[in-house]
């Protein structure tokens, strides 16, 4: 049996709400949490195998004692008495039904919740179950000014100072060895220079809300090689797949190429694209930072240190031993004059960190006057 989490993440907080001792006239005086808030739901226990620490937000509108609670995914209503929520709910998950039993204690300003779960599944026949700690704090910043991109704030996060919605995406990290392709279990996943962040499950998925358009996404897991990856993050895109390398990969590399991976340094891939009709072969770039060597695939596809792509190799020149930088420009192009090579997204420039592999600087490349082959 397969417990899947695509959901479970807002669980805590996306159940049918219910009285504390009745529906409303048993209710103490209710302590204002209308708003929005930002939840986090850490993993206590788990026999389903599966679950994920989750940060989400969450929209609550209240009249007196009764409330409705609006996740991502679904609304709920129900009801809070004094400063505590009692929740209990249940939904449809992997041919089965989740049932959730949790209370959340709210503080005497409102500003912030405390508490815990406690949920089961079952299809008839199997079940399994877990708990997990909560958390949360009402979303108050209405503007961004001075604020680290990420930051929560009543637009769904900060952005170059402006309060910017948010969109879902998923995907999976795998360990990428030499031999064998592995889940990057406890991999951390974040957004390049924001405070975006998740970690992947026990089968190395992740599932976060991020700003919609370019950004690059960084993939680590503590002793392994790190992967930055450049991807267009449109509303409701899934199934991102990002990777982490261990040491035998670099090991590998260095004794194909004759070279030292400097681990203080980091690595670049350009991608070329080639137009239909048109041989690959002789296309190179140029950095704005300093590096050692350079490699393409041969067409017995193998790494070999080379300044261009060779004929009837692979599309994909590396650079090694790049400066660490913020900042660095890749420029394509044709090496007999008579082309012509771009990037794909002009004007953007690309993160290098330590042992770090940079992907995707994607190039095109077409014949000026429009004659096929080099």
């Amino acid at each position: 049996m397969r417990y899947l989490v695509s959901l479970v993440f807002v669980s805590a907080l996306s159940v049918a709400l219910v009285a504390c001792g009745g529906e409303g006239a048993d209710c103490a005086e209710p302590v204002d949490v209308a708003g929005e808030w930002e939840m986090t739901s850490t993993v206590v226990s788990d026999n389903c195998d599966g679950r994920m620490s989750q940060t989400f937000r969450m929209t609550i509108t209240q009249d007196a004692n009764a409330l409705t609670a609006e996740t991502p995914e679904v609304t709920f209503s129900g009801t809070i008495c004094g400063n505590q929520i009692r929740m209990k709910g249940s939904f449809s998950e992997d041919d089965g039904t989740v049932t959730v039993n949790t209370t959340l204690n709210v503080s005497a300003d409102g500003d912030s919740m405390q508490g815990s779960d406690n949920w089961t599944w079952t299809d008839g026949s199997e079940s399994c179950s877990g708990s997990d700690s909560l958390s949360g704090t009402r979303i108050m910043t209405d503007g961004c000014e001075g604020a680290v991109d990420g930051t929560a704030c009543s637009g769904g996060a900060c952005l170059d100072g402006t309060c910017t919605a948010l969109t879902p995406v998923n995907g999976t990290v795998t360990v990428q060895d030499v031999n064998d392709v592995s889940p990057a279990v406890g991999a951390t996943v974040s957004v390049v220079g924001t405070s975006l962040r998740t970690t992947t499950n026990e089968r190395g998925e992740f599932a976060f809300d991020v700003f919609s358009g370019d950004w690059f996404l960084q993939s680590e897991k503590d002793d392994l090689g790190g992967v930055i990856q450049l991807e267009t993050l449109p509303t409701g895109i899934e199934g991102l797949e990002l990777s982490v390398f261990t040491d035998a990969v670099g090991i590998e590399l260095e004794q194909q190429l004759g070279i030292e991976i400097d681990d203080t340094k980091g690595v670049i891939s350009v991608n070329f694209s080639i137009a239909p009709g048109m041989a690959l072969g002789g296309e190179t770039a140029e950095l704005s930072e300093a590096y050692e060597y350079s490699s393409a695939t041969n067409a017995n596809g193998d790494e070999v240190l080379s300044s261009a792509l060779l004929s009837q190799g692979g599309p994909d020149l590396t650079f090694w031993n790049v400066d660490p930088t913020e900042e660095l420009v890749v420029t394509p192009k044709w090496v007999d004059g008579i082309g012509e090579c771009v990037m794909e997204k002009p004007g953007v420039v690309y993160p290098i960190r330590a042992s770090f592999a940079t992907l995707r600087a994607d190039a095109r490349c077409t014949r000026i006057g429009g004659s096929n082959g080099p």
